[in-house]
This record gives C-alpha cells, sequence and structure tokens, in this order.
C-alpha cells in the first residue's frame, strides 16, 4: 500500500485536473470546465504552501480561478462565483506577502492586497448573512484580514492608515457577529479559528489608539476583552494562550500610559483570579 504526502497527492491532482482540461471544450460543458478550472486553482494554492518559490505558483492559481470567472457568471450562478472571488482574494492575499515579490510580479504588495479586497468585497455581495453565513463569516475574516496587511504595508501612507484599521475592525466585528449567531443555532463547523479573530480584533482596537484619536478609553476596554476571550479559548493551546496573554499585558501597559492607573487597575479587576497572578508580575 503506498501513502502519498499531501505534497504528493496535490501534484498528482495537478497532473489529473490539467488533463482534464486538454481534453473538455466550453462549448461541451461549460460549467464542468469551471470546476476544473476552480479545483486546479485550489491544487496551485495548496501547493503554493509546499513549495518555493511560492509566487509563481500563486499566479497559476489567480489564472486558473479567473478562468473559472468567465464561466461562472454572477448573474446564473451568484454563489460559485462568490466562492471563486473568494478563492481568488486568498491567492492575491498569499501573493502580496511572498518574499521576493518584485522578482515574480510587475505589481506589489499594496496593488494585489487591493485586488484581494476587491474580490473579498465582490464575493460579499452575494455571501449575505441570509443566504451563506458561514461563507459570510469567513470572507469577512479574510477581508479584515487583508485591510489589516495593506494598513501595515510599508507602502501605506501614514494618512490612510487610520482609515484602514477601522475597516478592519469593522470587518472582524461582522465576522464575529455571524459567529455568535451560527452558534446559538448550533453551528460550530467554522472553515476558521474564531478566537484568533477576537486575538486579531483586540490587535486592530489597540493599534487604533495610535492612529484614531477618539475614545481611546473604549478601544483599550474591547482591545482588552477580545484578547480575554482569546485566550479562554486557547486553553487548549499553550503557545496561542501564552500570546493572548502577552498582548493583554501590551493593553493594560497602554492603559497606564495613556489613561492613567486607575484605567489600569479597572482591567486588572475584571481578570479571573489564576489569570491575574501570571499577568501582574509583567505589568
Amino acid at each position: 500500500m503506498f501513502i502519498f504526502s499531501l505534497y504528493e497527492t496535490t501534484l498528482h491532482s495537478i497532473s489529473a485536473y490539467e488533463s482534464s482540461l486538454n481534453v473538455q471544450t466550453e462549448y461541451q460543458d461549460g460549467q464542468r470546465r469551471a470546476n476544473t478550472e476552480n479545483n486546479l486553482g485550489t491544487a496551485y494554492w495548496t501547493l503554493a504552501q509546499y513549495q518555493k518559490p511560492s509566487a509563481p505558483i500563486l499566479q497559476k492559481a489567480i489564472g486558473h480561478y479567473r478562468n473559472a470567472l468567465e464561466f461562472y457568471d454572477a448573474d446564473h450562478y451568484s454563489m460559485p462565483h462568490a466562492m471563486i472571488q473568494n478563492n481568488l482574494g486568498t491567492a492575491f492575499w498569499n501573493l502580496s506577502q511572498c518574499e521576493m515579490l518584485a522578482r515574480y510580479s510587475s505589481e506589489n504588495s499594496q496593488d494585489l492586497l487591493i485586488h484581494a479586497i476587491t474580490a473579498y468585497k465582490i464575493a460579499l455581495f452575494y455571501r449575505t448573512p441570509e443566504a451563506l453565513p458561514l461563507g459570510y463569516a469567513a470572507t469577512q475574516n479574510n477581508l479584515a484580514a487583508a485591510y489589516w496587511n495593506l494598513a501595515t504595508d510599508r507602502l501605506t501612507h501614514a494618512d490612510q492608515i487610520g482609515d484602514l484599521i477601522q475597516l478592519t475592525i469593522v470587518s472582524y466585528q461582522a465576522s464575529l457577529t455571524m459567529v455568535e449567531a451560527l452558534i446559538e443555532s448550533g453551528s460550530v463547523n467554522f472553515s476558521f479559528d474564531p478566537f484568533a479573530t477576537h486575538y486579531n480584533l483586540a490587535t486592530a482596537f489597540h493599534i487604533s489608539v495610535k492612529y484614531i484619536t477618539s475614545d481611546h478609553h473604549n478601544a483599550l476596554q474591547k482591545a482588552f476583552t477580545h484578547h480575554l476571550i482569546a485566550w479562554q479559548g486557547w486553553q487548549n493551546q499553550p503557545d496561542q494562550a501564552i500570546a493572548a496573554i502577552d498582548s493583554l499585558v501590551q493593553v493594560l501597559r497602554t492603559a497606564q500610559d495613556r489613561l492613567g492607573r486607575d484605567v489600569q487597575s479597572k482591567l486588572l479587576s475584571s481578570l479571573p483570579p489564576q489569570l491575574l497572578t501570571v499577568v501582574m508580575p509583567k505589568v
């Protein structure tokens, strides 16, 4: 019996999909060809996680996703169209993070992040809370990450950072609002870690204090609350739990610097006793 690694399986999948495309025509079965193009795009995206340099592989993924969109027009195939737009956004996002990007792409990281944001926003036009709640939550989470990376991109002008962080916050909040509604309805099958979303939202609130002048108290309170939720959810993941504790400490230090010891003390008083004993010596 042969046991293939995910890398080897992905290579086999790419070969099979490419062979299939060679015998398909758009006139025979456009929808089947669209599925194959989308699957091939995802196979190349998966391969990029294991093979370096990844930029040329991600460019192939983007090309196949774009090919799939030619067959899945939004008017007749709104949900498949939205799914592929979401996939396309993720491929652009991954490409924007590649090392030595200029060697492989004529577009810089900022251009690629804007492409990702555009694709996610198109997907959300169809992936609404009513039509596809799980997809809506995942795409909002993806959109928030793209906004965050654009806000922290070295090419982004300082005057734009505050607005981009605010957009990051709005998208993460939209994702978590949907997550909470889905959990209440009994659904817990998410394609992303909601506690990571809480952590990322907390980070955005914390950083917003530097770029957004209004209501620092509220921003730091929310940063503290969401880091605490992340810590509570990561009890079985020690590395992530430690990261949440370290971030709580940073928020507490900022609270003292910006708002005074009384605000810091009030935040400390809301910690569970077992966490308070860990955090206090670090503040």
